[in-house]
């Protein structure tokens, strides 16, 4: 029994990443009726829900990541107001340009394109898994949206919900770190109690 190399362990996230992206996040969208669901990350800050919706590669936030989710008439259409990165690109649509424009005027010309009649931010009085944007983020957004007369929800996102598409060949690896680590540790308690107890040589 092996842990899987990293290369390997990074394709499984990446397959059950799209999986959740094209069936669980639409479901989820649909059901509370959000138009817009906006995730926004500041670098070794992240939303809880950034892991989740972002590929093995894309470790951490760049200096600042925003990911758009805007359901298009049934269809959820998957945008990127982030710096440019190739395995981000493979699951959402990049509509910011450096050195052009702000974040947020790329975020405007986004809402000003699909109109959505309201945005979905992770903000909650009770659930923590539902409360991932910074203070700092949610000022932000606020005055760069006031000229705009969306109306700004907070839904609890479901982060169980997010996650029940692990395959069975992750909790298998799971157990498998499981198995390996106790092993290890009794290993060493073993080592430890018998040194404690060697006779001295004479």
């Amino acid at each position: 029994m092996k842990i899987l190399p990293i290369k390997e362990q990074y394709r499984i996230k990446d397959i059950i990443l799209q999986e959740r992206l094209d069936t669980i996040v639409p479901k989820y969208m649909k059901e509370f009726e959000i138009d817009c669901y906006l995730v926004m990350s500041k670098e070794y800050n992240e939303d809880f829900v950034f892991d989740v919706l972002t590929p093995a590669a894309y470790l951490t936030a760049r200096r600042i990541t925003i990911l758009v989710f805007m359901n298009v008439e049934g269809t959820i259409k998957r945008f990127s107001l982030s710096m440019r990165d190739p395995s981000l690109e493979k699951y959402y649509e990049p509509r910011f340009h450096l050195n052009e424009e702000t974040q947020m005027e790329a975020l405007n010309k986004l809402l000003d394109e699909f109109k959505p009649k309201n945005i979905c931010i992770d903000i909650s009085k009770d659930h923590k898994y539902g409360d991932g944007l910074s203070h700092g983020l949610y000022e932000l957004l606020l005055d760069e949206l006031k000229e705009n007369k969306i109306r700004l929800e907070s839904k609890s996102v479901n982060y169980d919900v997010m996650c029940n598409n692990l395959k069975e060949e992750v909790v298998q690896e799971l157990k498998n770190i499981i198995y390996i680590i106790d092993k290890q540790k009794f290993h060493n308690l073993l080592n430890k109690h018998q040194t404690k107890n060697l006779e001295p040589l004479h």
